[in-house]
């Protein structure tokens, strides 16, 4: 995670905010109930601090929540929030399916990845753990259906894939010819 290492005294009561909905802070207030021995709840101030912005990478991150009464007497308490990235990566392609002739020059699983996009809203590119299962491979001479899958996962484990089908067809007619010397027959 980028954001803090995971501390001792968390609980399964940490705030967990979406990456991708960048949550305000202020919203955060609804999760506590503070109150003051003089002061009505309206007349107190509620304020948090921490390194957590609405930018911030996924992890872990100390919050501090502070509630001030009228007097100026504060109260604070340690919290904690986690950010957490719940979007897979991507995968989007010029097209989905290829037919080839058989006995052609042979598409490879790398020219299909130069025509695919793979994006990720928090890692980047190089980071992102990429597989390529490939039924294909080395069967561009034998006619069938066949298939490439390309996955790719971000660090916090979201997954995609996208499947590339590949028809190899023969659409070359038989020849046929006399044998030597033969006559043609009407």
């Amino acid at each position: 995670c980028f954001g803090a290492e995971i501390p001792q005294e968390i609980n399964s009561n940490f705030h967990v905010i979406d990456f991708d909905s960048k949550t305000p802070l202020t919203s955060i207030e609804d999760k506590y109930t503070y109150s003051d021995n003089v002061d009505k709840k309206d007349e107190l101030s509620f304020y948090t601090s921490t390194a957590y912005h609405k930018n911030s990478y996924p992890g872990y991150y100390t919050l501090y929540v502070e509630v001030y009464d009228t007097s100026g007497n504060v109260t604070t308490l340690k919290d904690y929030i986690y950010v957490h990235d719940f979007a897979a990566p991507s995968i989007t392609s010029t097209s989905d399916h290829y037919e080839l002739e058989v006995n052609t020059t042979q598409l490879t699983s790398e020219d299909i990845l130069a025509n695919l996009t793979i994006k990720d809203n928090v890692t980047g590119f190089e980071t992102l753990k990429k597989q390529i299962d490939d039924t294909y491979k080395s069967q561009y001479n034998i006619v069938g259906d066949y298939s490439i899958t390309y996955s790719a996962t971000d660090f916090q484990g979201n997954s995609t894939t996208k499947v590339i089908t590949i028809k190899i067809k023969d659409t070359t007619a038989p020849t046929i010819s006399l044998k030597d010397g033969g006559q043609t027959i009407y």
